[in-house]
């Protein structure tokens, strides 16, 4: 399996080489190259949809396998309404975690599978899914972190991070505010 660092290398030599093969105009290639570069994109599309179609089978799958291995255990876990029914127990559940997986779109689609299967409901998963949000706030400031050779980039970086922490912990204080208010007017 390719690590991110290869597969963002890969990406950005790809753009360059498209980049540098369409700095001819249309009017100036061969019909073969023509027909090269009409397949090539055809080729492109046809990929970006099957890898679309990949992501969803595997969102899926996920929920599949949590109906399959979590069952009655993870069932009974989560369905304890005691411990989800707070909203920050759910908020502190998603930034646990995002920060184990370090990955807030894996979390997300963590909890998305586990509503596919009815483990949780969705009223539950809402401060869950904000909790994967500001988590993410943790990652950025471990990679703010490693700047701290150079004080000026770490200035730099950590002033970032925590423009990024305060953009994200404001947005759950307030929408998770509205929410658990809303809830309580909506049955």
């Amino acid at each position: 399996m390719a690590s991110r660092l290869e597969l963002v290398i890969f990406v950005r030599i790809t753009a360059v080489t498209s980049f540098v093969a369409r700095d001819t105009k249309a009017s100036e290639l061969s019909t073969k190259d023509k027909v090269k570069r009409v397949v090539i994109g055809i080729l492109k599309t046809i990929g970006l949809l099957a890898n679309l179609y990949i992501f969803v089978v595997s969102l899926d799958l996920l929920s599949t396998a949590f109906q399959l291995l979590g069952g009655r255990a993870t069932g009974d876990v989560f369905s304890n309404d005691s411990l989800l029914a707070n909203p920050v127990v759910g908020v502190m559940i998603g930034i646990l975690t995002t920060v184990l997986v370090q990955s807030s779109s894996t979390s997300s689609s963590i909890v998305v599978a586990m509503i596919a299967a009815n483990i949780i409901p969705v009223r539950e998963a809402i401060p869950i899914i904000m909790g994967c949000n500001v988590g993410t706030s943790v990652t950025n400031t471990i990679v703010a972190m490693t700047q701290i050779g150079n004080k000026n980039e770490f200035r730099r970086a950590f002033a970032g991070a925590t423009i990024h922490d305060m953009f994200n912990w404001l947005t759950v204080i307030v929408l998770l505010a509205i929410e658990v208010l809303s809830s309580k007017f909506v049955p």
